[in-house]
């Protein structure tokens, strides 16, 4: 199982991803729990990039694409292999909210680049919908305009049709949407 959890910065991504992690802990599930930027030491590179040098989208875009790639044949391969569920803070709908909406990159551009490499399509993408509840920027991204982030917004919004996706709204509180996302696991996946 590929779980995905997008949203813009600050919704708590993170922290649910920490509370399904030890959901599935508790049920004997194997599992890890990662992200594009955070697990490699390249990802970590390549995110001090992006967040200290002035970039375009485009140029955004072929960073990530370097370190998706890389992320995906040594990280998410091997673990679908095993069977091993996957927890993922963001993934390919990142870059289309990000750098698409946020830094309107033209959609014929996005999609060639992002279609540039093989992508295993996630079982089910978590969308957390709210506001940014953080106190202080901690990155560039951070620190952009409310006319970014609502362009961010409407990209996931755009982007929400598709098959195997769910929202919850985060501004309920923590406890809330995590008791509700344990609630879908357990009676739509863990069930069967």
């Amino acid at each position: 199982m590929f779980i995905v959890f997008e949203g813009i910065d600050g919704v708590g991504k993170s922290s649910h991803i920490r509370g399904v992690a030890n959901f599935l802990l508790e049920r004997g599930i194997q599992h890890i729990c990662t992200s594009e930027f955070g697990n490699l030491p390249l990802g970590k590179s390549v995110r001090n990039l992006m967040m200290n040098y002035d970039m375009t989208g485009e140029e955004e875009i072929l960073l990530i694409n370097l370190i998706r790639s890389y992320h995906i044949r040594n990280v998410l391969i091997p673990s679908i292999q095993a069977n091993h569920w996957i927890l993922m803070d963001r993934f390919i709908e990142s870059t289309w909210a990000y750098q698409h909406g946020g830094k309107q990159v033209p959609y014929n551009i996005v999609k060639k680049l992002t279609d540039s490499i093989k992508i295993p399509k996630p079982d089910l993408t978590i969308l957390l919908d709210g506001d940014n509840h953080r106190s202080v920027a901690k990155d560039k991204f951070d620190k952009e305009s409310k006319d970014f982030f609502n362009r961010v917004k409407a990209v996931y919004k755009d982007r929400f049709d598709q098959e195997n996706w769910i929202t919850y709204n985060t501004n309920i509180g923590y406890k809330a949407v995590q008791s509700m996302i344990r609630e879908y696991l357990a009676e739509n996946i863990l069930c069967c």
